[in-house]
């Protein structure tokens, strides 16, 4: 662990010097399983469930208004951080902790998926899918926007993201534990040269 700490460490070094300015207004972006409804008070997991969505508000406007639906899978098992945006309102990433099992109607499977959107898309769009391995939980990026982390809580790490552009890719995965401490939630330092991540089943968090 101390060895992945330190490659982290230094991928945060790395971008923590980089400037990005913050757009005037906000954005809300809310991701919405369709796959589990409660029914008198049970969750219960929807037969044939339609496609999970994002939807993205301007808060802005006055009234706030929806200026987009669209389609992006979700989990409503993941935390409410399972979803990200970087501050120049330029991307939004939405982790996804399920999925339909296509073999049996009514029931998921855990999901490693993170959804990329690009908000300044007309409409907003999924441009790209970023498969972290392990349950997918929650998200966090940094303030200068270039570096995201994962909880993947199934295989107890945290996958590191680059943010270039509109360009995300995986450079890296930092073990947390073994497979039972499940990491779930990421959250950068305002300096972004420290993350902590909260670790669901033994009540710790990790200092990266």
């Amino acid at each position: 662990m101390r060895r992945g700490s330190a490659t982290l460490a230094g991928w945060l070094l790395a971008v923590a010097s980089t400037a990005t300015a913050l757009s005037a207004g906000q954005l809300v972006v809310s991701s919405n399983d369709r796959k589990q409804a409660l029914v008198n008070g049970i969750v219960t997991q929807i037969v044939n469930p339609p496609p999970d969505t994002a939807t993205i508000i301007d808060l802005g406007a006055r009234p706030p208004r929806i200026i987009a639906e669209i389609p992006a899978p979700g989990g409503v098992t993941g935390p409410p951080q399972a979803v990200a945006i970087t501050r120049d309102r330029r991307l939004a990433l939405i982790a996804s902790s399920t999925r339909p099992d296509p073999a049996t109607p009514g029931r998921s499977l855990p999901n490693d998926v993170v959804s990329v959107i690009d908000l300044q898309a007309t409409p907003p769009t999924v441009i790209a899918t970023v498969h972290v391995g392990g349950r997918a939980g929650g998200v966090s990026i940094n303030r200068a926007g270039t570096l995201a982390l994962v909880g993947t809580r199934s295989d107890g790490g945290v996958a590191v993201l680059r943010i270039a552009g509109t360009t995300v890719t995986q450079v890296g995965k930092v073990t947390i534990c073994e497979n039972d401490c499940d990491p779930s939630t990421t959250a950068f330092t305002p300096d972004g040269h420290t993350a902590l991540v909260t670790r669901f089943n033994d009540h710790k968090v990790s200092v990266l």
